[in-house]
């Protein structure tokens, strides 16, 4: 297998060693096979079946650059939209059971969906 990591420097702010490193994990995830396209055709470890039900049908979203595309969504035990409280921000969450089960048993919280935020419900 290989992978390569394209950065497209006009589009990253230089001056912050985050911004660097936030562009370089995300491609880097591409690299390793993850994309948001194929999270529709995640399935149940256990029973085989599809997370996200059959047949798939296209929605209408909007993109995280405001942009919409159609496109096929993964249900939401598979990922999960979440909101700032201004609704300025927004970024989402992979929820498949097996993602839950590790985040809950890694920070000891059995609320949490796919990211750590406390504990408190």
């Amino acid at each position: 297998m290989i992978g390569a990591a394209d950065f497209c420097l006009d589009s990253i702010d230089l001056n912050s060693v985050g911004s660097i490193f936030d562009v370089a994990i995300h491609e880097i995830g591409h690299v390793l096979g993850f994309s948001s396209d194929s999270l529709v055709y995640f399935r149940d470890p256990t029973t085989g079946e599809a997370l996200t039900p059959r047949p798939l049908e296209p929605k209408n979203v909007r993109c995280v650059d405001g942009t919409k595309r159609w496109m096929y969504v993964p249900d939401t035990n598979t990922m999960k939209e979440v909101v700032s409280d201004d609704g300025k921000n927004r970024h989402f969450l992979v929820t498949t059971p097996s993602v839950k089960t590790v985040v809950r048993n890694h920070f000891d919280c059995q609320i949490l969906e796919g990211e750590y935020t406390g504990c408190a419900p």
